[in-house]
């Protein structure tokens, strides 16, 4: 099969398509740290959850793709379902209370960086020069964020909303590293709705 390649309006709209993800992608994270002024966070995480839900329930009920998952999926699903949307977000946002919008959302996608040596243990995935030229710049960088002369250290609020980010993005380099070692055949939106349940 040859493919053809992309017309003018394809690329536009795929350049579209990512800038309008990474606005609002960005804009995310201090609309969360403001609703934290009228909300708990574990609550605010929960009614995020639940709408999308809720929503996502009633789309492929609509298009009549709605199905429970096979035993086969079930771990997928769990692992994403309380992992990545339970307790990764949950984390984040309880994470905001104490640290500034921007730098929880560097620390929390610092997952590549423990991605890595999981896939290594569990996957067998060879470590390259690349990758491992990646993980030393991630902890370069996360280095920069910790900077001794400024970082207020010891126990307090600050360093605890740090390593619950930390600890955020360590689960989700679980959940990934599972999802790749594990799989699934149906198109991930089939499983969306029953993810989002647990989660919820």
């Amino acid at each position: 099969m040859v493919m053809s390649d992309p017309t003018t309006n394809e690329v536009r709209t795929a350049w579209f398509l990512l800038f309008a993800a990474i606005v609002l992608w960005g804009a995310n994270w201090p609309i969360m740290k403001i609703g934290l002024n009228y909300i708990g966070p574990l609550w605010f995480a929960a009614i995020r959850v639940v709408i999308a839900t809720l929503c996502l329930f009633a789309l492929l009920a609509l298009q009549g793709r709605l199905s429970p998952p096979t035993r086969e999926e079930l771990p997928v699903v769990f692992s994403i379902g309380v992992l990545q949307i339970g307790i990764f977000l949950g984390l984040i946002q309880f994470s905001l209370l104490f640290v500034e919008a921007g730098r929880s959302a560097v620390l929390a996608y610092t997952t590549p960086i423990w991605t890595a040596p999981l896939a290594l243990l569990f996957l067998r995935e060879t470590l390259t020069r690349r990758k491992l030229l990646g993980i030393v710049f991630g902890l370069g960088g996360i280095l920069i964020l910790f900077n001794p002369f400024t970082f207020p250290w010891g126990w307090n609020d600050y360093t605890f909303g740090n390593a619950l980010l930390i600890a955020a993005a360590m689960v989700l380099a679980i959940v990934i590293v599972h999802v790749r070692g594990y799989g699934w055949t149906r198109p991930h939106l089939s499983l969306l709705p029953w993810q989002f349940l647990l989660g919820s």
